[in-house]
């Protein structure tokens, strides 16, 4: 293994400008319509890769980064630099400051920025032969991106901290539940500037009813709120720790922190929010042979395995098992039928002008 770099982002402005100076630069060239590539069997180019350089922006926790590239770079030789950013960074990180020309490889954040990236014409269409393994209800139609894995959105609570904070209350099972004015400062919810899903769970909340219901629903949680967390792992720690007795956030978080040892339980709601998680090649880039190949990894069964053994996601991978700590198949969770959060775009700016009006302290 030639070394990891990693190329830390505070979640600012001026701190992407630094990353984008840190990083390999990429070659200017415009996007076209490109025919399917021929899938790069990363393990049997070893001999091509072990000189090479990969540049990876990632919005997943850094954990995980961290073994994806380690483990890469161990298998293949490449050296990986990486930098790890809140979707909404990455948002500004790619549109907004140039970004794309910066690295090869977008890993993680949302679909939905995913689907604004490859309109602006910074994604290059690339046709894993993996993605062949993987259920085509969550695969790019075009080529663009291909989701590995799929996260859905739960309550979460320490039942000490819970039963002391409401003392003989039951559990709200539902978001209707835990909406009721009682729960005003007791609620941690992640910040959707810096978490890695972005406002995919607010989105979600509407999306899954009528838009008046939907709205008037997420105000009243906003409103209970007393704090919003860095991201969904942060909210199930402090969660864990009992220092909020509830809390809502993407339930793979909450089991890590549980398998950790932290006392935090959790409640898959009806119609619950879903969002998924892609990976895709930057159009341009300066490493692109590094690049397929470290996407044919990311979808690869082993690593379709690994994501849900130690992240406690779903593999989109369909012959992937699910997650050591669910009982259920996906298909038995109560999971929304109106499509992965953010698909329907046009909640998007109704959404951010909600938000803007509940800023709160970290």
């Amino acid at each position: 293994m030639k070394g990891i770099a990693v190329m830390r982002i505070i979640m600012s402005a001026a701190a992407v400008s630094c990353v984008i100076l840190l990083a390999t630069a990429c070659t200017d060239s415009p996007i076209l319509p490109n025919e399917p590539s021929d899938s790069q069997a990363y393990l049997q180019t070893t001999d091509t890769l072990a000189d090479g350089n990969l540049n990876l922006a990632a919005s997943m926790d850094e954990d995980v980064v961290k073994w994806m590239a380690e483990l890469f770079s161990e298998q293949t030789g490449c050296s990986v630099s990486y930098a790890v950013m809140g979707a909404a960074e990455a948002e500004r990180f790619f549109l907004d400051l140039n970004g794309s020309k910066k690295v090869d490889v977008y890993l993680g954040g949302t679909a939905n920025l995913h689907e604004r990236l490859k309109r602006a014409h910074l994604l290059e269409r690339y046709l894993s032969d993996e993605r062949v393994h993987h259920d085509t209800r969550f695969m790019d139609d075009d080529g663009y991106w291909s989701s590995f894995c799929l996260e859905l959105y739960a309550i979460g609570y320490h039942p000490q901290a819970f039963a002391e904070t409401f003392e003989n209350e039951a559990l709200p099972q539902t978001l209707q539940e835990l909406a009721d004015p009682k729960y005003r400062g007791h609620l941690l919810l992640p910040n959707p500037d810096t978490s890695f899903g972005g406002d995919t769970w607010c989105v979600s909340v509407i999306q899954s009813r009528a838009q008046k219901e939907g709205v008037q629903l997420l105000k009243n949680l906003l409103n209970n709120a007393e704090t919003f967390a860095q991201n969904d792992l942060t909210a199930a720690q402090k969660t864990g720790l009992g220092m909020y007795p509830i809390m809502v956030g993407r339930l793979s978080d909450q089991i890590r922190m549980k398998n950790a040892g932290l006392m935090i339980e959790s409640v898959v709601y009806p119609d619950t929010g879903w969002t998924i998680t892609p990976v895709a090649l930057l159009s341009g880039c300066g490493h692109p042979n590094e690049g397929k190949a470290f996407i044919d990894f990311v979808l690869s069964r082993e690593v379709g395995r690994r994501i849900q053994q130690q992240c406690g996601s779903f593999s989109t991978r369909e012959d992937a098992a699910p997650p050591p700590d669910s009982q259920n198949q996906l298909s038995d969770y109560p999971l929304s039928k109106s499509g992965w959060a953010y698909q329907n775009n046009l909640l998007r700016e109704d959404v951010r002008a909600m938000l803007d009006q509940y800023k709160k302290p970290a």
